[in-house]
């Protein structure tokens, strides 16, 4: 019933990728998530017959007012120029997110994609022992597991050679070996581990080996394995419920050969629907001279220029000056191409492929995990009309044993990132229970330069870490006078 009440709720209104972005991981990747499940259960009964009609009706709400819909107006917003600013990207998750001076394992999931993600994070925080955040990234496109693995090394470039080999600082890192010499390009103490091997260790070996060691690169590979076969692609979501009970085996084996501090991302997600795709889901390519076909993506020298195409330039998710396109379906439709299944696909564009989780997860014998105070908005702001304007916060708790305190930066951006104000520091260290004791007010000064109603601007307010744990929308609706040299 709730998958159902989600769909028919659903509409994908959004003027731009980045708040398609935030509503499909804080939202709509529910519907994808009860989809799964559906057929999870589905697939266990032993007289299906009887629920026929209720699998025929999830099967045409998911595709025809979800699916379609939605991936239709995330591509139709990917094409705006700027739609890539201000997100959380996934090729630049090693520099801002992965690398830390803490002893830290990195487990990398092929084809966990968000929303088993955020259910294996919601499992684990239950225990008091674990404490973290999930967040999304934006994906590399194509969303394949040979460029979403790359990105996720320490890097300063990553390019397309000729033959459309994905080079990392001018490099191939197609395995375990290339990728550990590329970790350890960043620090000698990296290391990537075979999964098999680290589980079939003893403790006291493991620890030994890990030893002095600070990022550990641990390959999973359970959903994508199982997805990518045509004859156990219809198994992908029994694969989904067992990678997370493996992760969590991962995660209990690495604690106990003292490893305290966890990442859990993926290369990318995937689609699947029960439903045979029919010939009419299948793009017929008009130019036979493309760089790469692939279900789900083409790589081609000139964009593609057919109906129900989208192309975008490689450019655009490289950040290099490559000139070659990658073209993807508008919707939910596949190339024809070569192929070993049709009902599990990566590559594209949608969100399933290319929202990618984030998982900071912390553990501690015998110790339940501090939290940081928190803050959030007091003011109810309408429509900022002046570039003067004074905002009122509050620390959400009072510092305790169980919570330490935080300070806070303040500041306003517009939907690109850029800064548009002056900066604040909310020292969040009250240990007052009043909680109205615990507001703080302060002025910022806008920069006068032209401002578009019709346009995102937010306030932000970021911990000691980066971490942005509050961006709020609001409407800047100025009359543009003069620049004065304002953050020049």
């Amino acid at each position: 019933n709730e998958l159902i009440d989600l769909v028919l709720n659903f509409k994908p209104d959004f003027d731009s990728l980045d708040e398609a972005f935030y509503d499909y991981s804080t939202n709509t990747f529910r519907i994808d998530q009860l989809y799964r499940k559906f057929y999870y259960y589905f697939d266990q009964l032993k007289d299906r017959d009887k629920f026929e009609n209720l699998q025929e009706l999830v099967e045409n709400l998911y595709t025809n007012l979800y699916m379609e819909p939605e991936i239709r107006k995330w591509n139709q917003l990917l094409k705006q120029k700027e739609s890539y600013y201000g997100l959380p990207l996934q090729r630049e998750a090693f520099r801002d997110k992965i690398n830390n001076d803490l002893k830290t394992a990195v487990i990398i999931s092929d084809g966990l994609r968000y929303e088993i993600a955020e259910e294996l994070f919601t499992d684990l925080i239950r225990n008091p022992k674990y404490t973290g955040e999930i967040l999304p990234l934006a994906g590399m496109l194509p969303s394949y597991t040979e460029l979403g693995m790359s990105s996720l090394l320490p890097h300063q470039t990553l390019e397309y050679n000729q033959d459309l080999r994905v080079l990392v600082d001018g490099k191939s890192t197609p395995d375990l070996k290339e990728r550990e010499k590329q970790l350890q390009v960043n620090n000698k103490n990296n290391i990537a581990l075979n999964l098999d091997d680290m589980l079939r260790m003893s403790r006291q070996d493991l620890r030994k080996l890990l030893n002095g060691k600070h990022l550990i690169y641990i390959y999973h590979n359970q959903v994508d394995s199982r997805g990518d076969k045509q004859n156990t692609e219809n198994e992908v979501f029994k694969a989904s419920e067992e990678a997370i009970e493996e992760i969590k085996d991962i995660i209990r084996k690495l604690s106990s050969a003292n490893v305290y501090n966890f990442i859990i991302t993926a290369d990318h997600g995937f689609l699947y629907k029960r439903n045979k795709l029919e010939e009419m889901d299948k793009i017929s390519l008009e130019s036979r001279n493309n760089l790469r076909v692939n279900r789900r993506y083409v790589i081609s020298e000139e964009p593609l220029n057919q109906d129900g195409i989208i192309n975008i330039p490689v450019s655009k998710t490289f950040s290099n000056d490559d000139k070659r396109y990658l073209n993807f379906p508008l919707t939910q439709n596949v190339f024809k191409a070569s192929s070993s299944g049709m009902n599990y696909v990566h590559g594209g564009s949608s969100p399933q492929e290319s929202v990618v989780p984030f998982i900071r997860l912390k553990t501690e014998r015998n110790k339940i995990e501090q939290r940081e105070s928190g803050i959030d908005l007091f003011s109810q702001l309408g429509n900022i009309t002046n570039l003067i304007v004074d905002v009122a916060f509050f620390q959400k708790e009072p510092v305790s044993s169980e919570v330490y305190p935080q300070n806070y930066k303040l500041y306003m951006v517009s939907e690109d990132g850029r800064v548009i104000s002056n900066t604040h520091i909310f020292t969040a260290d009250s240990t007052n229970p009043d909680s109205n004791s615990r507001i703080k007010s302060f002025r910022f000064e806008l920069a006068n330069i032209k401002y578009d109603r019709n346009k995102k601007y937010y306030i932000v307010a970021e911990n000691e870490n980066g971490i942005q744990v509050l961006k709020e929308p609001v409407i800047v609706d100025i009359a543009y006078s003069d620049d004065f040299g304002f953050f020049n």
